[in-house]
């Protein structure tokens, strides 16, 4: 089989050699949001054909590929997953129950942070569980355009013990 991680892989193959062996692509939305009729809209979906599956990250990427003109009928979802480390050292044990101390519940997202991605409606959940779960926790780690109006949200929100914004972190973290 043929693995291609982005749909310009597949754009120079040769279909005559794609009808030799299975052919699978997987998608990111920010990979695929073309405008409709634009050039690399026009690329993406003639280059997406020539695959026998097209793998979507998620629901969201799933609906836009269908909306920007992909072939419904080969898409897939797979959603991403981790690797369980095989141990954690003491040291990342320890960071953790400093970030969490003796919080409940835990809540993680790992993101970009983006509009489209709706952090501010978790923030405004945390806000809203706050009084039944009055040791609530939530961290966000990732970066992007929206990370200073989420962190201007949570402190106009009093989430201050509440929120974590963290970035750059290491794997077994």
């Amino acid at each position: 089989a043929i693995f291609a991680d982005h749909w310009k892989s597949l754009e120079l193959i040769k279909d005559i050699n794609l009808k030799k062996t299975k052919t699978f692509c997987l998608l990111h939305s920010k990979e695929i949001n073309h405008k409709i009729g634009s050039l690399l809209n026009k690329r993406l979906v003639k280059s997406t054909n020539k695959a026998d599956f097209i793998i979507a990250n998620s629901n969201f990427t799933k609906e836009l590929a269908i909306k920007v003109g992909i072939n419904p009928l080969k898409l897939h979802i797979i959603f991403p997953g981790i690797n369980k480390p095989k141990s954690i050292e003491d040291k990342y044990k320890e960071n953790a129950k400093n970030i969490f101390g003796d919080s409940f519940p835990k809540i993680i997202t790992v993101a970009r942070l983006e509009k489209r991605k709706s952090h501010d409606n978790i923030l405004m959940s945390i806000k809203n569980l706050k009084p039944k779960y009055p040791k609530i926790k939530y961290i966000s780690i990732g970066t992007g355009d929206e990370e200073k109006n989420l962190i201007k949200l949570s402190q106009e929100l009093s989430l201050k013990n509440e929120v974590s914004f963290l970035k750059n972190i290491e794997e077994n973290l």
